[in-house]
């Protein structure tokens, strides 16, 4: 196994959760699409909590998806006219995919896989942008760099599926694109704070 080119096909897979960050990222910056901004729980609460709180937004939703597809749109240009980006760089063949459904997968997957991060951080009592002490807090940390990329995987393989992954790779990506996430999504975010993208670095 080459596990540069293993490296290099995990980040290349990455390209939409990239992609995405500058579209939402800019879309917080300069406030477009204001009437989406809406939470996706309505405001219901559990036990006298917000389910997911007011961060979790519909303008969000739509960021992800449009960064996503944006993503997926780059990675099949590189098949095409990359020679060699299909053997030795993709997880599988963008071409063969629908390029619509994946950047869907991949947009409704970040959402849906950070919902259940902010659902138990508004049951614990911490409000959005912040972070708790000790080992709760470090946990949660962790979990806020990879929860969209377990998402991710929820739903990616039910357009491609395990066995379609080149030379059986589906389960090292699945390891190996976590732990790259939790580290190129933390280097992100503070980018972002550096450039007012965000309120806070974490």
């Amino acid at each position: 196994m080459n596990y540069c080119n293993l490296f290099l096909s995990t980040l290349f897979f990455g390209l939409p959760l990239m992609t995405t960050a500058l579209v939402h990222g800019t879309c917080l910056k300069f406030d477009w699409f204001k009437w989406a901004k809406k939470p996706l729980d309505f405001k219901k609460s559990f036990r006298n909590k917000r389910l997911f709180g007011d961060n979790k937004t519909w303008r969000g939703l739509m960021m992800a998806c449009l960064g996503c597809l944006l993503g997926v749109y780059l990675l099949r240009l590189l098949e095409i006219y990359w020679p060699s980006f299909r053997s030795n760089y993709a997880f599988f063949s963008y071409r063969e995919t629908n390029l619509f459904w994946l950047g869907m997968a991949f947009g409704v997957g970040m959402t849906l896989g950070e919902l259940p991060n902010s659902f138990l951080k508004r049951q614990m009592d911490i409000k959005p942008g912040s972070q708790s002490a000790g080992f709760k807090g470090v946990f949660f940390i962790f979990l806020d760099q990879v929860d969209l990329l377990l998402g991710v995987w929820c739903l990616v393989p039910l357009l491609v599926p395990p066995w379609n992954f080149r030379d059986g790779l589906f389960w090292w990506a699945c390891f190996i694109s976590i732990v790259a996430t939790a580290v190129i999504h933390f280097l992100l975010t503070i980018v972002g704070y550096k450039l007012g993208m965000r309120k806070t670095i974490l």
